[in-house]
């Protein structure tokens, strides 16, 4: 069941917009606009849970890969761990977050299909999925 008090923040060049109490099948829309150039940060913030973010966006050898990140109302971190086997742990991959550069671990970027699982779990209940993998 959707959460009441949903805020998607979207963040581009120019600015940021604000949308208050979108459907899901527009912050599923806006998702799939992050491309690391046009769009390249969102915040989906469910008043008193948290704030689930995707950044990036950039294709990386054919795949657009996010970081997937939740900020708890009480300042606590948590990342989505990629599934799949990465060979170099070590392994760093440039994106972009509020049309800046970052270097981030290649282990800590997945797909949209991975993303959209964190989002549409926190859009309807304002917890993190289980069935994803998270690290503080």
């Amino acid at each position: 069941m959707k959460m009441n008090n949903i805020q998607l923040h979207i963040y581009n060049e120019t600015g940021s917009t604000l949308m208050e109490n979108p459907s899901w099948d527009q912050v599923k829309k806006v998702m799939k606009q992050v491309d690391g150039i046009n769009i390249d940060l969102i915040g989906l913030k469910v008043v008193g849970k948290g704030e689930l973010t995707l950044m990036g966006g950039n294709e990386i050898k054919g795949l657009r890969l996010y970081a997937v990140q939740y900020s708890s109302e009480n300042n606590s971190i948590h990342l989505v761990v990629e599934n799949m086997r990465v060979k170099n742990i070590d392994k760093y991959e440039y994106i972009s977050c509020q049309q800046t550069g970052i270097d981030f671990p290649r282990r800590l970027l997945v797909p949209l299909n991975t993303a959209i699982i964190a989002f549409e779990e926190f859009y309807n209940s304002g917890n993190l999925t289980d069935k994803l993998k998270w690290v503080d």
